[in-house]
């Protein structure tokens, strides 16, 4: 019975295992050709701990067959606690050599049954087949079953209707019912359908018997679109998939799930609106989106024209030189207004268009400088493919009324980026890497040597692509301040993880942040009349009520404008986000509040050496960030010398004339196609 254990091979002569779960016992059945080792027992022990028992197979008439019939009963009985017991079998019988081999991975695995779980003797025993292709008992749930694992397959989009063929993987359980769901990503409003779930026998000798599903239905996304509320324009596309003892589990649909099928654009009619639906995976993370985006009929049928990319936009582009600036649709408060304000001024026959969403709040502020377009609307539609510079904070695609191919298509003007601020903190090869999802930008601009060394060797840019002038905003944030700053201003950066409301109110992000708002030491600066403001990043605008901020003064995106937020506080709190480079500018001491900083960069890192470049203190916890704080400002919130050299690295000229710098780059511009 010695030996060390062994793997099964799969060279030579090939023996063939199957098994089976009944409600009292794991059937077992092994073949051997002539000439190869037998099974003759299989033996079982605690994860860790040496083989406590052995339980001899029956030798099958036709000679090359042994199976077991192993009494889950006795397996309990040995076992008092919850635990992991793994299963072994023993090669070879008297007088040859014998060895141990682990219960699993041979060439051939027949499974019999779906069953997974079981219940003997009044315990929960679950069998599981684990990454190595092993199997193993689970008892009295000692660890927690493994997720459903999507496998490749189709999904389709087509005249608004999402249509999935998928395999799923089931380790240690079993599907019960499956759907796909379509949901709106602010309001979580959706819509679902129940998916026909069927076990593909045929596949489990694929995954060493772990069970193997096909599912597949489809669902029409468009009754969703007279159920969108103000501000909806993306659909999360997941599956929700529940087993057998109930237990749930939501899988965000994603592009390594799509190894067939083609997503097509649709549109859809509801009132006296036309919905554009525009299936995608994100450059992020990958996962199926629908963006929407509504035009009145008139300007959809606009739409549909310029799509067909007509001779004249191409003949426009080169002749009438029209800019079209904007940022992201619903602001007019960041770089792009800046350098539309400064244009519209200095250069107002220069025909400069800003695009924004007609119910934005910044409208009013960007529409006192004239030639303002509401997005989607037919003069949208023309300008953005007649546009020869499509001027933005963000991927040139958000100046866009959809991001519909054949419309990106159409929309052939050099592509600047003026960026939303100083990169380098936050990862940005998948979001604005060259070689990334999205069109790239033909210009990119930036603020420093070092901020441009980065573009050109992470983001894969050309050195002639990146231009040094510094962001438009920097010369109204420099601008005498006209009265003396005070206070405390706090502005973290979003998560992606957490795009839904019930995400957020029960994350990690809430809590910990809560504990530094209700730390005694902030507590005591409200008390004392100290100011304390808060403003969330955008796509966290709708979550800051989730917050008890009694005394706090709290914003939310489009009341106030960054910019003059930053000009009236004496010091900043943020996590992740660029404004902390912007405050530095100011010279004004910037604290880091990073206490989930591996969750937030994850594999990908920072493009800086975080813990030597930041121009802040770092800090991990809410107390050392409030003391860190308090003290601070008992003498007057002071700039460390080590920190106001280190922003002197993003920002080596103070001039106010960064805009100006833009503007003749941007005169300038040109495709790297056009040399």
């Amino acid at each position: 019975m010695g030996g060390v254990p062994q793997r099964e091979g799969t060279s030579g002569s090939r023996p063939t295992f199957a098994f089976r779960l009944l409600p009292d016992r794991l059937s077992l059945k092994f073949s051997a050709p002539a000439g190869r080792p037998r099974t003759t027992k299989v033996g079982i022990s605690l994860r860790g701990g040496s083989i406590d028992r052995w339980f001899p197979c029956e030798a099958a008439p036709e000679g090359d067959r042994d199976t077991l019939e192993l009494d889950l009963a006795a397996v309990v009985a040995e076992y008092e606690g919850s635990g992991i017991v793994d299963l072994w079998r023993q090669v070879g019988e008297t007088g040859q050599r014998v060895t141990a081999r682990r219960l699993g991975r041979f060439p051939r695995t027949a499974r019999e049954s779906e069953l997974a779980e079981t219940v003997v003797a009044g315990r929960s025993v679950r069998l599981r087949v684990n990454d190595k292709g092993n199997l193993v008992l689970v008892l009295d749930d000692a660890v927690a079953p493994r997720g459903f694992a999507v496998e490749g397959g189709s999904v389709s989009h087509r005249d608004g209707v999402l249509a999935i063929d998928l395999a799923i993987v089931a380790h240690d359980r079993e599907i019960r019912s499956a759907e796909l769901q379509v949901a709106w990503r602010q309001s979580a409003d959706s819509v679902s359908t129940q998916l026909l779930v069927q076990p593909d026998l045929g596949r489990f000798d694929d995954r060493y018997g772990a069970a193997t599903y096909r599912t597949e239905g489809s669902l029409d996304v468009s009754v969703l679109m007279a159920r969108s509320g103000p501000g909806e324009t993306v659909l999360d596309a997941r599956l929700v998939l529940t087993d057998t003892a109930g237990r749930v589990q939501t899988v965000r649909l994603n592009e390594r799930h799509a190894t067939q099928g083609d997503l097509d654009p649709a549109a859809v009619t509801a009132g006296d609106t036309v919905f554009h639906i525009v299936p995608h995976y994100t450059f992020l993370w990958g996962g199926l989106s629908l963006q929407v985006d509504r035009f009145t009929p008139a300007a959809h049928a606009a739409l549909e024209r310029v799509m067909r990319t007509p001779w004249w936009a191409a003949v426009a582009r080169r002749t009438l030189g029209i800019w079209l600036v904007g940022e992201v649709p619903y602001k007019a408060q960041d770089n792009g207004y800046h350098f539309f304000r400064w244009v519209r001024q200095r250069h107002p026959m220069r025909p400069a268009f800003y695009v924004i969403d007609p119910d934005s709040p910044d409208r009013r502020r960007v529409e006192a400088l004239g030639r303002v377009v509401e997005r989607g609307s037919a003069k949208h539609v023309y300008l953005a493919a007649c546009a020869a510079r499509l001027i933005g904070t963000h991927h040139a695609d958000y100046l866009l009324p959809t991001t519909d191919p054949r419309m990106i298509r159409a929309a052939g003007g050099v592509r600047v980026m003026l960026q939303h601020g100083v990169l380098g903190t936050k990862n940005m090869v998948t979001t604005y890497g060259r070689r990334g999802r999205v069109q790239p930008a033909d210009v990119f601009h930036v603020s420093s040597p070092r901020e441009r060394d980065i573009v050109v060797r992470d983001l894969g840019y050309e050195p002639e692509q990146v231009r040094v002038t510094g962001l438009p905003r920097f010369d109204a944030l420099l601008a005498p301040a006209p009265t003396p700053p005070r206070g405390l201003l706090v502005i973290p950066t979003w998560r992606s993880w957490l795009p839904q409301r019930n995400q957020f109110d029960d994350s990690d992000f809430r809590l910990r942040w809560q504990e530094v708002f209700d730390h005694p030491a902030l507590r005591r600066m409200v008390d004392d009349g100290e100011r304390i403001s808060l403003i969330l990043h955008p796509n966290m605008r709708n979550f800051v009520d989730a917050f008890d901020l009694q005394g706090f003064e709290v914003y939310r995106q489009g009341e106030r404008a960054v910019q003059d937020l930053l000009r009236e506080h004496a010091a900043l709190v943020t996590d992740y986000s660029s404004v902390g480079f912007d405050f530095a500018l100011l010279e004004r001491p910037v604290y880091y509040y990073q206490f989930d900083r591996s969750k937030y960069f994850g594999g990908a890192g920072s493009h800086l050496d975080l813990d030597t470049e930041l121009p802040g203190k770092v800090l991990f916890d809410a107390e050392s960030l409030a003391e860190t704080i308090a003290a601070a400002r008992a003498e007057g919130f002071p700039v460390e010398r080590q920190y106001r050299e280190r922003a002197l690295r993003f920002f080596p000229a103070h001039d106010r004339k960064s805009t100006e710098r833009t503007y003749h780059s941007v005169r300038t511009a040109r495709s790297l196609s056009d040399d």
